[in-house]
Protein backbone atom coordinates (compact mmCIF):
# COMPACT_ATOMS: atom_id res chain seq x y z
CA UNK A 1 0.00 0.00 0.00
CA UNK A 2 1.15 3.50 -0.72
CA UNK A 3 1.75 6.16 1.61
CA UNK A 4 1.53 9.42 -0.16
CA UNK A 5 3.30 12.00 1.52
CA UNK A 6 3.21 15.99 1.08
CA UNK A 7 6.01 17.43 -0.65
CA UNK A 8 5.66 20.98 1.25
CA UNK A 9 9.23 22.87 0.19
CA UNK A 10 9.00 25.43 3.21
CA UNK A 11 9.53 24.59 6.96
CA UNK A 12 6.26 24.12 7.59
CA UNK A 13 6.29 20.54 5.49
CA UNK A 14 9.21 19.48 7.50
CA UNK A 15 7.55 17.51 10.21
CA UNK A 16 5.29 15.66 7.42
CA UNK A 17 8.55 13.75 5.77
CA UNK A 18 10.47 13.11 9.16
CA UNK A 19 7.30 11.01 10.32
CA UNK A 20 7.16 9.70 7.32
CA UNK A 21 10.68 8.58 7.63
CA UNK A 22 10.42 7.47 11.32
CA UNK A 23 7.16 5.24 9.69
CA UNK A 24 9.34 3.48 6.88
CA UNK A 25 11.59 2.48 9.59
CA UNK A 26 9.07 1.09 11.94
CA UNK A 27 6.59 -0.40 9.70
CA UNK A 28 6.63 -3.67 6.86
CA UNK A 29 8.35 -3.60 3.67
CA UNK A 30 5.59 -3.95 1.66
CA UNK A 31 4.45 0.18 2.49
CA UNK A 32 5.28 2.48 -0.15
CA UNK A 33 6.00 6.17 0.94
CA UNK A 34 5.78 8.19 -2.56
CA UNK A 35 6.51 11.94 -2.14
CA UNK A 36 4.05 14.69 -3.71
CA UNK A 37 5.07 17.94 -4.68
CA UNK A 38 1.22 20.18 -6.77
CA UNK A 39 2.21 22.77 -8.67
CA UNK A 40 -0.63 25.13 -8.66
CA UNK A 41 -2.37 26.71 -11.45
CA UNK A 42 -2.22 29.85 -9.72
CA UNK A 43 0.83 29.88 -9.19
CA UNK A 44 2.02 28.52 -13.14
CA UNK A 45 -0.42 30.90 -14.96
CA UNK A 46 2.28 33.70 -13.83
CA UNK A 47 5.53 31.79 -14.44
CA UNK A 48 4.16 30.00 -17.68
CA UNK A 49 4.90 33.61 -19.23
CA UNK A 50 8.35 33.52 -18.56
CA UNK A 51 9.22 29.57 -18.36
CA UNK A 52 8.17 26.50 -20.32
CA UNK A 53 6.09 23.71 -17.80
CA UNK A 54 8.84 21.23 -18.59
CA UNK A 55 11.44 23.55 -17.08
CA UNK A 56 9.16 24.54 -14.06
CA UNK A 57 8.33 21.17 -13.46
CA UNK A 58 12.57 19.97 -13.44
CA UNK A 59 13.09 23.49 -11.00
CA UNK A 60 10.55 22.05 -8.58
CA UNK A 61 11.96 18.21 -9.01
CA UNK A 62 15.79 19.69 -7.80
CA UNK A 63 14.01 21.58 -5.22
CA UNK A 64 12.28 18.60 -4.05
CA UNK A 65 15.31 16.15 -3.74
CA UNK A 66 17.70 19.12 -2.05
CA UNK A 67 14.79 19.11 1.06
CA UNK A 68 14.36 15.19 0.58
CA UNK A 69 18.54 15.08 0.59
CA UNK A 70 18.67 17.75 3.70
CA UNK A 71 16.04 15.64 5.80
CA UNK A 72 17.69 12.78 5.60
CA UNK A 73 14.53 10.70 3.54
CA UNK A 74 16.09 10.13 0.53
CA UNK A 75 16.04 6.42 0.60
CA UNK A 76 12.81 6.43 2.84
CA UNK A 77 10.49 8.17 -0.41
CA UNK A 78 10.23 4.83 -3.13
CA UNK A 79 9.23 7.63 -5.44
CA UNK A 80 9.07 11.52 -5.89
CA UNK A 81 6.06 13.02 -8.51
CA UNK A 82 5.93 16.75 -9.32
CA UNK A 83 2.36 17.12 -10.45
CA UNK A 84 0.51 20.09 -11.80
CA UNK A 85 -3.21 20.82 -9.98
CA UNK A 86 -5.67 23.45 -9.78
CA UNK A 87 -4.50 23.71 -6.43
CA UNK A 88 -2.53 21.09 -3.71
CA UNK A 89 -5.70 19.84 -2.03
CA UNK A 90 -7.99 19.14 -4.81
CA UNK A 91 -5.10 17.07 -6.11
CA UNK A 92 -4.84 15.16 -3.33
CA UNK A 93 -7.69 14.41 -2.92
CA UNK A 94 -7.66 13.07 -6.47
CA UNK A 95 -4.65 10.67 -5.41
CA UNK A 96 -6.29 9.94 -2.32
CA UNK A 97 -9.31 7.85 -4.00
CA UNK A 98 -6.87 5.85 -5.46
CA UNK A 99 -7.74 2.06 -3.98
CA UNK A 100 -4.30 1.41 -3.36
CA UNK A 101 -3.40 4.58 -1.22
CA UNK A 102 -3.50 3.64 2.99
CA UNK A 103 -3.14 7.26 4.17
CA UNK A 104 -1.86 10.99 3.34
CA UNK A 105 0.63 12.35 5.15
CA UNK A 106 0.70 16.12 5.39
CA UNK A 107 2.40 19.21 7.71
CA UNK A 108 0.16 21.83 9.38
CA UNK A 109 1.08 25.61 9.75
CA UNK A 110 1.44 25.87 13.64
CA UNK A 111 4.72 24.40 15.25
CA UNK A 112 3.94 22.69 18.82
CA UNK A 113 2.66 25.12 21.24
CA UNK A 114 2.25 28.10 19.08
CA UNK A 115 0.11 30.45 19.71
CA UNK A 116 -1.57 31.56 16.30
CA UNK A 117 -4.80 31.70 14.18
CA UNK A 118 -4.40 29.39 10.99
CA UNK A 119 -3.05 26.01 12.85
CA UNK A 120 -3.90 23.86 9.96
CA UNK A 121 -3.84 26.08 6.90
CA UNK A 122 -5.76 25.02 3.78
CA UNK A 123 -4.45 22.29 3.03
CA UNK A 124 -4.96 20.63 5.72
CA UNK A 125 -8.09 22.55 6.69
CA UNK A 126 -9.59 20.89 2.97
CA UNK A 127 -8.44 17.28 3.19
CA UNK A 128 -10.01 16.86 6.95
CA UNK A 129 -13.30 18.21 5.71
CA UNK A 130 -13.12 15.76 2.15
CA UNK A 131 -11.61 12.75 3.55
CA UNK A 132 -10.04 11.16 0.57
CA UNK A 133 -8.23 7.98 2.58
CA UNK A 134 -6.75 9.10 5.88
CA UNK A 135 -5.20 12.20 6.66
CA UNK A 136 -2.23 12.01 8.69
CA UNK A 137 -1.32 15.39 10.28
CA UNK A 138 2.15 16.18 11.41
CA UNK A 139 3.23 19.57 13.70
CA UNK A 140 6.10 20.80 11.11
CA UNK A 141 8.75 20.39 13.88
CA UNK A 142 8.38 16.98 14.53
CA UNK A 143 11.90 15.07 14.34
CA UNK A 144 12.07 11.06 13.57
CA UNK A 145 13.87 10.68 16.98
CA UNK A 146 11.03 13.05 18.90
CA UNK A 147 8.62 10.47 17.75
CA UNK A 148 6.94 8.88 21.04
CA UNK A 149 7.63 5.28 22.45
CA UNK A 150 4.32 4.83 23.97
CA UNK A 151 0.87 3.37 22.66
CA UNK A 152 -1.16 4.44 19.51
CA UNK A 153 -4.25 5.81 20.87
CA UNK A 154 -7.35 5.06 19.42
CA UNK A 155 -9.94 8.50 20.43
CA UNK A 156 -13.35 7.29 21.17
CA UNK A 157 -16.85 8.99 20.65
CA UNK A 158 -19.28 6.38 21.61
CA UNK A 159 -22.22 8.49 19.64
CA UNK A 160 -20.76 7.69 16.43
CA UNK A 161 -20.08 4.35 14.57
CA UNK A 162 -16.37 4.03 13.60
CA UNK A 163 -15.38 0.80 12.77
CA UNK A 164 -13.00 2.26 9.26
CA UNK A 165 -10.70 3.89 12.29
CA UNK A 166 -10.80 0.65 14.25
CA UNK A 167 -9.77 -1.00 11.89
CA UNK A 168 -6.92 1.24 10.97
CA UNK A 169 -6.29 1.88 14.57
CA UNK A 170 -5.61 -2.15 15.51
CA UNK A 171 -3.54 -2.23 11.93
CA UNK A 172 -1.31 0.75 12.17
CA UNK A 173 -0.01 -0.56 16.05
CA UNK A 174 0.51 -4.18 14.92
CA UNK A 175 2.40 -3.24 12.38
CA UNK A 176 4.49 -0.45 14.48
CA UNK A 177 4.53 -3.24 17.31
CA UNK A 178 2.80 -0.82 19.76
CA UNK A 179 0.33 -1.60 22.32
CA UNK A 180 -3.20 -0.05 21.61
CA UNK A 181 -5.39 1.87 24.02
CA UNK A 182 -8.47 3.32 23.79
CA UNK A 183 -9.15 7.30 25.11
CA UNK A 184 -12.78 8.85 26.23
CA UNK A 185 -13.41 12.17 27.07
CA UNK A 186 -16.31 13.08 29.28
CA UNK A 187 -17.44 16.30 27.45
CA UNK A 188 -17.08 19.29 30.02
CA UNK A 189 -20.74 20.23 28.87
CA UNK A 190 -22.04 16.70 30.75
CA UNK A 191 -21.65 18.95 33.68
CA UNK A 192 -23.46 21.80 33.59
CA UNK A 193 -26.18 19.56 34.19
CA UNK A 194 -25.14 19.18 37.85
CA UNK A 195 -26.52 22.54 38.55
CA UNK A 196 -29.33 21.48 38.75
CA UNK A 197 -28.32 18.78 41.10
CA UNK A 198 -29.54 19.35 45.21
CA UNK A 199 -25.50 20.17 46.40
CA UNK A 200 -26.19 17.27 48.74
CA UNK A 201 -26.56 15.07 45.66
CA UNK A 202 -23.47 16.24 43.35
CA UNK A 203 -21.24 13.49 44.63
CA UNK A 204 -23.36 10.64 43.38
CA UNK A 205 -24.51 12.48 39.84
CA UNK A 206 -20.49 12.15 39.19
CA UNK A 207 -20.31 8.80 39.96
CA UNK A 208 -23.54 8.13 38.08
CA UNK A 209 -22.28 9.96 34.95
CA UNK A 210 -18.72 8.11 34.89
CA UNK A 211 -20.64 4.92 35.31
CA UNK A 212 -23.00 5.65 32.47
CA UNK A 213 -20.35 7.08 30.05
CA UNK A 214 -17.89 4.10 31.34
CA UNK A 215 -20.29 0.95 30.56
CA UNK A 216 -21.55 2.91 26.81
CA UNK A 217 -17.59 2.67 26.25
CA UNK A 218 -17.00 -0.89 26.71
CA UNK A 219 -20.29 -1.90 25.01
CA UNK A 220 -18.89 0.56 22.23
CA UNK A 221 -15.38 -1.28 21.99
CA UNK A 222 -16.99 -4.62 22.41
CA UNK A 223 -19.19 -3.28 19.13
CA UNK A 224 -15.79 -2.08 17.43
CA UNK A 225 -13.93 -5.68 18.18
CA UNK A 226 -11.85 -3.59 20.58
CA UNK A 227 -12.91 -5.75 23.57
CA UNK A 228 -9.96 -6.59 26.09
CA UNK A 229 -8.24 -3.17 24.92
CA UNK A 230 -6.55 -0.94 27.55
CA UNK A 231 -8.75 2.63 28.23
CA UNK A 232 -8.22 5.26 29.55
CA UNK A 233 -11.58 7.72 30.66
CA UNK A 234 -11.53 10.97 30.61
CA UNK A 235 -13.13 14.42 31.87
CA UNK A 236 -13.20 18.28 30.51
CA UNK A 237 -12.54 19.86 27.22
CA UNK A 238 -12.13 16.91 24.87
CA UNK A 239 -9.47 18.12 22.54
CA UNK A 240 -7.38 19.59 25.36
CA UNK A 241 -7.64 16.00 26.87
CA UNK A 242 -6.83 13.86 24.60
CA UNK A 243 -4.25 16.58 23.51
CA UNK A 244 -2.72 15.97 27.31
CA UNK A 245 -3.42 12.55 27.34
CA UNK A 246 -1.35 12.35 23.93
CA UNK A 247 1.73 13.67 25.25
CA UNK A 248 1.93 12.17 28.19
CA UNK A 249 1.63 8.43 27.40
CA UNK A 250 4.23 9.73 24.73
CA UNK A 251 2.14 7.89 21.98
CA UNK A 252 3.38 7.82 18.21
CA UNK A 253 -0.19 8.69 16.89
CA UNK A 254 -4.26 9.51 17.76
CA UNK A 255 -6.38 8.01 15.66
CA UNK A 256 -10.14 9.63 15.22
CA UNK A 257 -13.10 8.80 13.56
CA UNK A 258 -14.66 11.37 11.61
CA UNK A 259 -18.08 12.64 12.52
CA UNK A 260 -18.62 13.91 8.49
CA UNK A 261 -19.69 17.39 8.99
CA UNK A 262 -20.53 19.15 6.05
CA UNK A 263 -19.54 22.58 5.64
CA UNK A 264 -23.59 23.86 6.75
CA UNK A 265 -22.86 21.43 10.12
CA UNK A 266 -19.37 23.31 10.71
CA UNK A 267 -20.94 26.65 10.49
CA UNK A 268 -22.44 25.40 13.82
CA UNK A 269 -20.21 22.38 15.39
CA UNK A 270 -16.70 21.87 15.20
CA UNK A 271 -15.43 18.27 14.35
CA UNK A 272 -12.97 17.49 17.64
CA UNK A 273 -10.82 15.46 14.89
CA UNK A 274 -9.76 18.56 13.01
CA UNK A 275 -9.69 20.62 16.43
CA UNK A 276 -7.37 17.88 17.68
CA UNK A 277 -5.41 17.76 14.42
CA UNK A 278 -5.04 21.42 14.79
CA UNK A 279 -3.02 21.90 17.76
CA UNK A 280 -1.77 18.02 19.01
CA UNK A 281 2.25 17.70 20.04
CA UNK A 282 1.51 14.47 18.08
CA UNK A 283 0.31 13.53 14.82
CA UNK A 284 -3.11 12.81 14.33
CA UNK A 285 -4.70 10.52 11.88
CA UNK A 286 -8.83 11.53 11.02
CA UNK A 287 -9.94 8.07 9.11
CA UNK A 288 -13.23 8.06 7.42
CA UNK A 289 -16.13 5.67 7.93
CA UNK A 290 -16.34 3.08 5.46
CA UNK A 291 -19.57 3.88 3.77
CA UNK A 292 -17.91 7.71 3.60
CA UNK A 293 -15.04 6.89 1.46
CA UNK A 294 -17.07 4.73 -0.90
Amino acid sequence: MDWLVGMDLSDKGQGALGYARWLEEALPESERFVGVHVLEEAELRQLLRYHHLAELEQKAADAAERVVEELGATQVLAERRVICGRSAEQALIDLGHQGDVRALVIGRQARRGEKRVVRLGRVARRLLRTLPSPVVVVPPDLRPEGVGDGPVLFAASIDVDASGAADFARSIAKQLGRPLAVVHVIPGDDYLAAELVPSGAAGTFFQELREDHERNLLAWMRTHELSGVPYHLAEGSVVDRLAELARSERSPLVVCGSRGLGLGMRLFSSSVASDLAAVSEVPVAVVPNSEARH
